[in-house]
Protein backbone atom coordinates (compact mmCIF):
# COMPACT_ATOMS: atom_id res chain seq x y z
CA UNK A 1 0.00 0.00 0.00
CA UNK A 2 1.09 3.39 -0.85
CA UNK A 3 -0.39 6.86 -0.15
CA UNK A 4 -0.31 9.60 -3.16
CA UNK A 5 -0.67 13.18 -3.01
CA UNK A 6 -2.52 13.64 -6.27
CA UNK A 7 -3.55 17.32 -7.67
CA UNK A 8 -7.02 17.23 -9.07
CA UNK A 9 -8.69 19.82 -12.06
CA UNK A 10 -12.09 19.12 -13.14
CA UNK A 11 -13.55 20.87 -16.52
CA UNK A 12 -11.23 22.72 -18.22
CA UNK A 13 -10.14 26.13 -18.65
CA UNK A 14 -11.06 26.48 -22.21
CA UNK A 15 -13.93 26.07 -24.27
CA UNK A 16 -14.69 25.46 -27.74
CA UNK A 17 -18.24 27.55 -27.69
CA UNK A 18 -18.66 26.70 -31.25
CA UNK A 19 -18.42 23.12 -30.37
CA UNK A 20 -21.78 22.72 -28.51
CA UNK A 21 -24.66 24.72 -28.29
CA UNK A 22 -24.51 25.90 -24.24
CA UNK A 23 -27.56 27.41 -22.57
CA UNK A 24 -25.55 28.29 -19.17
CA UNK A 25 -21.58 29.17 -19.47
CA UNK A 26 -19.67 26.13 -18.31
CA UNK A 27 -18.47 26.47 -14.26
CA UNK A 28 -15.20 27.11 -13.60
CA UNK A 29 -12.93 24.08 -13.21
CA UNK A 30 -12.93 22.68 -9.54
CA UNK A 31 -9.59 22.33 -7.97
CA UNK A 32 -8.69 20.31 -4.89
CA UNK A 33 -5.92 17.65 -3.67
CA UNK A 34 -6.42 13.99 -3.46
CA UNK A 35 -4.55 11.91 -1.24
CA UNK A 36 -4.83 8.42 -2.65
CA UNK A 37 -3.93 5.26 -0.83
CA UNK A 38 -2.99 2.68 -3.40
CA UNK A 39 -2.87 -0.98 -3.47
CA UNK A 40 -0.86 -2.82 -6.42
CA UNK A 41 -3.98 -3.69 -7.95
CA UNK A 42 -5.53 -0.78 -8.15
CA UNK A 43 -6.14 0.71 -11.75
CA UNK A 44 -6.87 3.83 -13.24
CA UNK A 45 -10.66 2.91 -13.46
CA UNK A 46 -10.31 2.31 -9.75
CA UNK A 47 -8.85 5.89 -9.55
CA UNK A 48 -11.34 7.53 -11.57
CA UNK A 49 -14.35 5.68 -9.53
CA UNK A 50 -12.74 6.76 -5.99
CA UNK A 51 -12.40 10.34 -7.74
CA UNK A 52 -16.34 10.30 -8.69
CA UNK A 53 -17.40 9.04 -5.22
CA UNK A 54 -14.94 11.85 -3.59
CA UNK A 55 -16.62 14.89 -5.89
CA UNK A 56 -20.28 13.98 -5.19
CA UNK A 57 -19.69 13.46 -1.32
CA UNK A 58 -17.42 16.19 -0.77
CA UNK A 59 -18.82 18.98 -3.37
CA UNK A 60 -22.34 18.33 -3.54
CA UNK A 61 -21.75 17.79 -7.57
CA UNK A 62 -24.62 15.28 -9.25
CA UNK A 63 -23.64 12.54 -11.58
CA UNK A 64 -20.19 13.75 -12.09
CA UNK A 65 -19.35 11.07 -15.12
CA UNK A 66 -15.19 11.07 -15.76
CA UNK A 67 -14.33 9.92 -19.12
CA UNK A 68 -10.68 9.87 -18.91
CA UNK A 69 -7.81 10.86 -16.92
CA UNK A 70 -5.10 12.91 -18.67
CA UNK A 71 -1.62 14.34 -17.22
CA UNK A 72 -1.08 18.22 -16.77
CA UNK A 73 1.12 18.10 -20.54
CA UNK A 74 -1.74 16.25 -22.11
CA UNK A 75 -1.02 12.41 -22.01
CA UNK A 76 -3.48 10.01 -21.61
CA UNK A 77 -3.90 7.35 -18.52
CA UNK A 78 -5.19 4.03 -19.97
CA UNK A 79 -7.98 2.69 -17.52
CA UNK A 80 -6.09 -0.39 -17.23
CA UNK A 81 -2.89 0.76 -16.00
CA UNK A 82 -2.02 -0.01 -12.42
CA UNK A 83 -1.57 3.42 -10.23
CA UNK A 84 1.30 2.12 -8.43
CA UNK A 85 4.90 3.21 -10.12
CA UNK A 86 2.78 5.09 -12.64
CA UNK A 87 1.35 8.43 -10.31
CA UNK A 88 3.69 10.31 -7.82
CA UNK A 89 3.21 13.02 -5.25
CA UNK A 90 1.69 16.26 -6.32
CA UNK A 91 1.14 15.06 -9.97
CA UNK A 92 -1.68 17.50 -11.66
CA UNK A 93 -4.22 15.07 -13.26
CA UNK A 94 -6.78 16.51 -15.44
CA UNK A 95 -10.17 14.69 -15.42
CA UNK A 96 -11.68 14.71 -18.63
CA UNK A 97 -15.23 15.17 -17.45
CA UNK A 98 -18.52 14.53 -19.07
CA UNK A 99 -19.25 18.46 -19.68
CA UNK A 100 -16.10 18.00 -22.06
CA UNK A 101 -16.91 15.42 -23.51
CA UNK A 102 -20.32 16.04 -24.78
CA UNK A 103 -18.69 19.51 -26.04
CA UNK A 104 -15.83 17.65 -28.47
CA UNK A 105 -18.58 15.70 -29.77
CA UNK A 106 -21.77 17.20 -30.29
CA UNK A 107 -21.13 18.29 -33.98
CA UNK A 108 -20.36 15.05 -34.67
CA UNK A 109 -24.28 13.60 -33.84
CA UNK A 110 -26.10 13.12 -36.45
CA UNK A 111 -29.39 14.14 -34.59
CA UNK A 112 -31.64 14.36 -38.29
CA UNK A 113 -31.80 10.75 -38.61
CA UNK A 114 -32.19 9.31 -35.28
CA UNK A 115 -33.34 5.77 -34.23
CA UNK A 116 -35.01 6.55 -31.47
CA UNK A 117 -35.83 9.44 -29.75
CA UNK A 118 -37.86 9.70 -26.34
CA UNK A 119 -38.83 13.61 -25.37
CA UNK A 120 -41.26 15.55 -23.10
CA UNK A 121 -41.46 18.75 -21.31
CA UNK A 122 -41.51 18.46 -17.60
CA UNK A 123 -43.41 21.13 -16.06
CA UNK A 124 -41.69 20.19 -12.37
CA UNK A 125 -38.65 22.41 -13.18
CA UNK A 126 -39.70 23.58 -17.21
CA UNK A 127 -36.60 21.38 -18.60
CA UNK A 128 -37.40 19.58 -21.90
CA UNK A 129 -36.23 16.48 -21.24
CA UNK A 130 -35.13 13.77 -23.78
CA UNK A 131 -32.98 10.67 -24.94
CA UNK A 132 -32.03 10.06 -28.61
CA UNK A 133 -30.14 6.90 -29.99
CA UNK A 134 -28.48 7.21 -33.46
CA UNK A 135 -25.11 7.48 -35.50
CA UNK A 136 -22.32 9.87 -35.70
CA UNK A 137 -20.47 10.59 -38.27
CA UNK A 138 -17.39 7.63 -37.46
CA UNK A 139 -20.36 5.12 -37.29
CA UNK A 140 -20.18 5.26 -33.49
CA UNK A 141 -23.82 4.65 -32.22
CA UNK A 142 -24.58 7.41 -29.17
CA UNK A 143 -26.80 7.96 -26.47
CA UNK A 144 -27.37 11.08 -25.85
CA UNK A 145 -29.52 11.77 -22.59
CA UNK A 146 -30.71 15.63 -21.41
CA UNK A 147 -32.22 16.08 -18.16
CA UNK A 148 -31.16 19.69 -17.69
CA UNK A 149 -28.56 22.17 -18.30
CA UNK A 150 -26.24 20.29 -15.91
CA UNK A 151 -27.55 16.85 -15.79
CA UNK A 152 -27.42 15.88 -19.33
CA UNK A 153 -24.84 12.70 -20.86
CA UNK A 154 -23.42 11.38 -23.81
CA UNK A 155 -22.21 7.28 -24.32
CA UNK A 156 -20.95 6.64 -27.52
CA UNK A 157 -19.71 3.16 -28.83
CA UNK A 158 -18.04 1.68 -31.91
CA UNK A 159 -19.28 -1.73 -33.64
CA UNK A 160 -16.63 -3.52 -32.13
CA UNK A 161 -17.19 -2.43 -28.53
CA UNK A 162 -21.14 -3.43 -29.07
CA UNK A 163 -20.19 -7.17 -30.39
CA UNK A 164 -17.27 -6.99 -27.05
CA UNK A 165 -20.68 -6.05 -24.95
CA UNK A 166 -23.18 -8.82 -26.81
CA UNK A 167 -20.40 -11.50 -26.58
CA UNK A 168 -19.26 -10.89 -22.43
CA UNK A 169 -23.18 -10.62 -21.20
CA UNK A 170 -21.77 -8.93 -18.28
CA UNK A 171 -24.34 -9.00 -15.24
CA UNK A 172 -24.22 -5.35 -14.98
CA UNK A 173 -26.04 -4.88 -17.95
CA UNK A 174 -26.77 -0.63 -16.74
CA UNK A 175 -25.76 2.35 -19.38
CA UNK A 176 -26.57 5.43 -17.87
CA UNK A 177 -29.09 6.71 -15.17
CA UNK A 178 -29.46 10.19 -15.07
CA UNK A 179 -32.49 11.46 -12.36
CA UNK A 180 -33.07 14.34 -9.40
CA UNK A 181 -36.63 13.79 -7.55
CA UNK A 182 -39.01 12.63 -9.29
CA UNK A 183 -37.64 11.94 -13.02
CA UNK A 184 -35.54 9.60 -14.38
CA UNK A 185 -33.62 8.67 -17.44
CA UNK A 186 -32.35 5.09 -18.34
CA UNK A 187 -30.50 3.03 -21.02
CA UNK A 188 -29.64 -0.38 -20.16
CA UNK A 189 -28.42 -3.37 -22.76
CA UNK A 190 -30.62 -6.68 -22.96
CA UNK A 191 -28.76 -9.70 -24.54
CA UNK A 192 -29.86 -11.76 -27.09
CA UNK A 193 -29.60 -15.67 -25.22
CA UNK A 194 -29.20 -17.04 -29.15
CA UNK A 195 -27.11 -14.84 -31.07
CA UNK A 196 -23.82 -13.25 -30.03
CA UNK A 197 -24.07 -10.99 -33.02
CA UNK A 198 -27.16 -8.77 -31.84
CA UNK A 199 -27.75 -6.63 -29.05
CA UNK A 200 -31.28 -4.68 -27.73
CA UNK A 201 -30.59 -1.03 -25.67
CA UNK A 202 -33.48 -0.44 -23.50
CA UNK A 203 -34.25 3.37 -23.05
CA UNK A 204 -36.59 4.35 -19.94
CA UNK A 205 -38.20 7.50 -19.14
CA UNK A 206 -40.12 9.21 -16.45
CA UNK A 207 -40.45 13.24 -16.03
CA UNK A 208 -41.23 14.77 -12.62
CA UNK A 209 -45.09 15.67 -13.63
CA UNK A 210 -45.93 12.55 -14.71
CA UNK A 211 -46.29 9.16 -13.06
CA UNK A 212 -46.06 7.73 -16.36
CA UNK A 213 -43.04 5.10 -17.47
CA UNK A 214 -42.15 5.12 -21.61
CA UNK A 215 -40.25 2.94 -22.36
CA UNK A 216 -38.59 1.96 -25.67
CA UNK A 217 -36.91 -0.96 -27.18
CA UNK A 218 -33.83 -0.83 -30.37
CA UNK A 219 -32.83 -4.13 -32.04
CA UNK A 220 -29.06 -3.59 -32.97
CA UNK A 221 -27.94 -6.07 -35.01
CA UNK A 222 -23.86 -6.43 -35.01
CA UNK A 223 -21.93 -6.90 -38.62
CA UNK A 224 -18.08 -6.00 -38.29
Amino acid sequence: MASVRLKIQVGDNKSNNNSYRQSVPPPPPLKFVFHFVTSPSNTIADLIYFLERHITEKYSYKNVKIIQLVTDDGYLLSNDDYCLGLLKDNDRIICYDMNKFIEDNYLTLDLENLWLEIKQHDASDNFEKSIQVGLNNLGKLFIRMYGTSTIRGLYMFSIYELIKIANRKEQNNSIARLNDKNWFIEAKWEYDSISEASLFLLCNFKIGSNEHIRSNKLHLLLDE
